[in-house]
């Protein structure tokens, strides 16, 4: 069997995850794509909303596609902590992000916006929402891969720098984040 294409991974995990009747999110460098922001990337990241999640119904949902370790699933779930699901045949590991108690995470999922992927309803990231994420990833480290993706988002004109964003970047203390973004000149 050869490996899956990133369009038949996240149509695959969309499908997988919406009949398993879980609440997610796409969000990373697949959801900046569909912002308009082309780079390469290894894997599809997926927030999930844990609290009313079984485990074993998840790793039983992505197979036969996915391996996904039944202890790793339990153990992330309750420590909110990252975890994977492997694709068996090749293509994008998909990395599971269980849904924090942080508030800006919170409202990104409330806002979470509705599309549609090759025949597939999948949940994005709001544009806004994903910037103020990268620039939380790059507030400490200056990531240029981050500002640069900051930097290409906001100049396809989908983010409004309106009174609610400058209240998350104050909030946040992403000023200079923010700024640093508009300065990168890394575009790869």
């Amino acid at each position: 069997m050869a490996p899956q294409a990133p369009i038949d991974a996240l149509t695959l995990i969309a499908t997988r995850l919406s009949s398993a009747r879980v609440p997610w999110m796409l969000t990373g460098s697949v959801a900046a794509f569909l912002y308009g922001r082309d780079r390469s990337t290894v894997d599809i990241d997926i927030v999930i909303d844990c609290s009313n999640l079984n485990p074993e119904g998840l790793v039983e949902a992505l197979k036969p596609e996915y391996f996904l370790d039944d202890e790793m699933a339990r153990e992330g779930i309750a420590t909110r902590e990252m975890f994977n699901a492997i694709p068996m045949t090749g293509g994008p590991k998909i990395d599971l992000i269980p849904l924090r108690d942080d508030q800006l995470e919170q409202v990104a999922f409330r806002r979470r916006e509705k599309m549609h992927w090759h025949d597939t309803t999948i949940f994005v990231i709001s544009a806004k929402d994903l910037v103020l994420s990268k620039l939380r990833w790059a507030k400490n480290s200056m990531s240029e891969r981050q500002l640069a993706d900051v930097r290409a988002i906001m100049s396809t004109g989908l983010v409004d720098e309106d009174e609610d964003f400058r209240r998350w970047v104050g909030h946040l203390g992403l000023a200079a984040a923010l700024d640093a973004s508009r300065e990168t000149r890394y575009d790869a």
